[in-house]
């Protein structure tokens, strides 16, 4: 039938038996035998753990090429558990989780000696813009074997993978091509391991003229001059005419189709295509007749 007087800390003051406190310090109790008036004393000391856990997060950026980041978490305070919480309802308790989402993500980090918990942020960003990429090109010709095709693109540093006819590839960015077609690319940025394609057709134009010098004429005591009829040749503003005899040197008129020719020999006219560079080559001859030698007899 004693009776219990507890004092301590912050004016603590209770007469249970034993009872809860929230304040670290010395405890005094006093018991009193309701019989003889006598009392008792004790004194305990309440001590205190609530030191939180230290704890870090860190995030990443979300690429093409790593559609996943891992959450890193860490803490000092050993034993300690782990627990994230993030966008669309993700919940894990690995230390360091793979997430697919943007957005922040809260690390809580609970220490099993005292109960005690701290907490971090992680923010997962994206860089997932493809490059731009486009492309033009010339014509293949008979000047011309050879097309430059010619890519634009942004950002700088991307890589370039070419096909196109006759299993053509080049990692070039603006590659030579001697077939006409279609032909893509596609533009990769190291970066973030983005990618975007581009097409560009190459067009030919190789078409060769018709060059025809026409039939193979005499010249005679008659006729000491005469004019070469190339009529049925390629005609147009687009073509250009060249008469040369069989060494090589040019004759007059040259540039037309009718020139006049006054000597024996072979003659090769040259048709090109102006828009091209295309040509063609035909020849005639010229002969001389003999003179008709009379005899005097008597």
């Amino acid at each position: 039938g004693v009776s219990f007087a507890w004092t301590g800390p912050a004016n603590f003051v209770s007469n249970l038996q034993n009872p809860f406190v929230g304040k670290p310090g010395l405890y005094t109790l006093v018991i009193t035998n309701p019989v003889n008036g006598c009392t008792g004393t004790a004194t305990v000391t309440v001590t205190q753990n609530i030191t939180p856990p230290n704890v870090s997060a860190s995030g990443g950026v979300k690429t093409c090429s790593s559609p996943l980041v891992v959450l890193s978490g860490n803490s000092t305070t050993p034993a300690v558990s782990y627990s994230w919480t993030g966008p669309n309802g993700f919940t894990s308790i690995q230390q360091n989780p793979s997430v697919g989402f943007v957005g922040t993500y809260v690390l809580k980090v609970t220490n099993p000696v005292n109960g005690c918990t701290a907490t971090a942020s992680a923010s997962v960003s994206q860089n997932i813009t493809p490059p731009s990429v486009s492309a033009t090109s010339g014509t293949i010709t008979c000047t011309n074997p050879l097309a430059q095709i010619t890519t634009t693109s942004s950002p700088q540093g991307l890589t370039f993978s070419w096909t196109g006819p006759n299993n053509f590839s080049s990692n070039l960015k603006n590659p030579l091509v001697g077939v006409s077609g279609n032909y893509t690319v596609i533009a990769t940025n190291p970066i973030n391991g983005c990618t975007n394609t581009g097409a560009v057709y190459v067009n030919e134009n190789v078409t060769a003229p018709f060059a025809y010098a026409g039939e193979d004429k005499s010249l005679n005591c008659y006729f000491t001059s005469l004019t070469i009829n190339a009529s049925f040749s390629s005609t147009g503003s687009n073509f250009s005419y060249l008469w040369t005899t069989w060494d090589g040197n040019i004759i007059s008129g040259a540039n037309t189709l009718y020139p006049r020719v006054d000597l024996e020999g072979n003659y090769t006219l040259k048709v090109t295509n102006t828009q091209n560079g295309c040509v063609d080559i035909d020849s005639m001859v010229v002969i001389q007749s003999p003179p008709v030698t009379a005899n005097i007899s008597q």
